[in-house]
């Protein structure tokens, strides 16, 4: 029904312009673009008028969703998956994880309860990367490739040495 009746007035502000007013096709052009932006409960869509040509304005930019990165610990009887829905992950990325986490580690061994990570999201909220810090020297890393997939990987880190 809103539909119908906006293209009824889109019809309607057309036909005025084509054949009512001495207008040029970029005001038609532009009467078009404002007719279809605005709502149905608009009052001005009742008397359609010509839409003089706007001045160029410099719009501000939308503000932008900013990328999320939280570091934690897995907790006691908690699970990766459910650890992983805690964190935000849809439950897409939640399942891309767990497959392909499963490809280079063992849950059962290497999954327990004060395991550090940081998960990075990135401002769509899709899992970026993350990185699970299993035992000292391993570590675990989930990322996202070119193609959108998740991919894991194990990285052995090497201690660092310290000199006195």
């Amino acid at each position: 029904m809103r539909l119908g009746l906006v293209l009824a007035l889109l019809v309607g502000v057309n036909i005025y312009v084509f054949f009512f007013s001495p207008g040029s096709l970029k005001q038609v052009s532009q009467a078009a673009q404002a007719a279809s932006t605005r709502g149905a409960a608009d009052p001005g869509l009742a008397a359609p008028t010509p839409v003089p040509a706007p001045a160029p304005a410099a719009t501000a930019p939308a503000p932008r969703a900013r990328p999320k990165k939280h570091d934690g610990n897995i907790k006691e009887h908690e699970g990766l998956g459910a650890m992983l829905r805690r964190e935000g992950l849809t439950p897409a990325d939640a399942d891309g994880t767990l497959r392909a986490l499963a490809q280079v580690m063992t849950f059962k061994k290497e999954v327990h309860a004060g395991v550090g990570y940081t998960v990075r999201l990135d401002a769509g909220g899709r899992l970026d990367e993350l990185e699970l810090r299993a035992a000292p020297g391993v570590i675990y890393r989930v990322s996202r490739g070119a193609d959108g997939k998740l991919g894991a990987e194990r990285l052995a880190s090497t201690p660092r040495l310290v000199h006195h």
